[in-house]
């Protein structure tokens, strides 16, 4: 899933940069939650205790590259709405 680094529309940073690489290379070795338990999408009774315990269960592998596309463009979609009333970037600092 690694798309080639361009410009990021939301912080209109060029994606490529050494600060920004380094970033991505520290996020991505110490990210999530230690030990989650990641299920297959058969796990049911697994996924099930789980999600009494968490309230959340994580499922690989559960919708197709097609569904993760169309979540991925409305989430990119929702966020420029409102990045476009934030002009300042203030988010809910002001």
């Amino acid at each position: 899933m690694n798309k080639p680094l361009q410009a990021d529309a939301w912080t209109h940073r060029e994606m490529d940069t050494p600060e920004i690489l380094a970033l991505r290379s520290y996020l991505e070795a110490n990210n999530g939650i230690k030990g989650l338990d990641i299920l297959e999408p058969g796990d049911t009774e697994h996924a099930v205790n789980l999600f009494r315990r968490d309230g959340f269960v994580v499922i690989a592998n559960v919708l197709t590259r097609e569904q993760t596309d169309f979540l991925a463009q409305g989430c990119d979609a929702v966020a420029r709405e409102i990045l476009a009333l934030d002009g300042d970037r203030a988010g809910n600092r002001g």
